[in-house]
C-alpha cells in the first residue's frame, strides 16, 4: 500500500522537476551548512507543494471515494500509507541537511528538521481529508513559508 501510495505522490510530473528536486538535494549536501539549513532547505520543502497537497483529497478530486472506502479497515491502511510517502518526500527532499546537521552533529537542529519533516505531510493530509480540496494546504503552507523560514527580518538583530 505504501508503494502504492508513493507512486501515486509522484506519478505526472515532467522529467525536469526530478532534476530541479536532485539539484537541490546536491546542493544541500556541497553547500555551506547554514546556506544548506536556510535558503537551500527552505526552497527544498517548498517545491514538492503540489504534490503534498494532493494528499487526502485524490479520491475526492477523482470521485472515487465510494470506491475505495467500501474495503475493510482502508482508513487504517490507506491513510498510515499516504502519509509515510509524504514524510519519505520530505525527508528525501531535505536529506542533504540531515545528513550534514547528523554529521556535525547538531542535534538540536536535527530534532527541528525531524519536526518539520513530520510537520509538512501531516499539515497536508490533514487539511486534504477535511476540505477535500488541495488549496487550503497551498495557501497556508504558502504563507507559513513565507512568514516563517523566508523572511528573514525576523532573524535580524537591531
Amino acid at each position: 500500500m505504501f508503494v502504492a501510495e508513493l507512486r501515486l505522490l509522484l506519478k505526472g510530473y515532467p522529467w525536469w522537476w526530478y532534476v530541479l528536486a536532485g539539484g537541490l538535494i546536491v546542493a544541500q549536501c556541497v553547500a555551506p551548512l547554514e546556506i544548506s539549513r536556510g535558503p537551500l532547505l527552505t526552497a527544498a520543502w517548498i517545491w514538492p507543494i503540489l504534490l503534498w497537497s494532493a494528499m487526502g483529497t485524490r479520491e475526492a478530486r477523482h470521485g472515487t471515494e465510494q470506491l475505495i472506502f467500501t474495503g475493510p479497515r482502508v482508513v487504517c491502511r490507506q491513510v498510515p500509507a499516504s502519509w509515510l510517502a509524504g514524510v519519505v518526500v520530505v525527508a528525501v527532499m531535505g536529506g542533504g541537511v540531515a545528513v550534514r546537521l547528523l554529521l556535525a552533529p547538531n542535534y538540536s537542529g536535527l530534532l527541528g528538521w525531524f519536526a518539520g519533516a513530520l510537520f509538512i505531510p501531516t499539515l497536508a493530509l490533514a487539511l486534504g481529508v477535511w476540505t477535500k480540496s488541495s488549496r487550503p494546504f497551498e495557501g497556508l503552507f504558502t504563507g507559513v513559508w513565507y512568514i516563517g523560514p523566508l523572511n528573514t527580518a525576523s532573524r535580524s538583530g537591531p
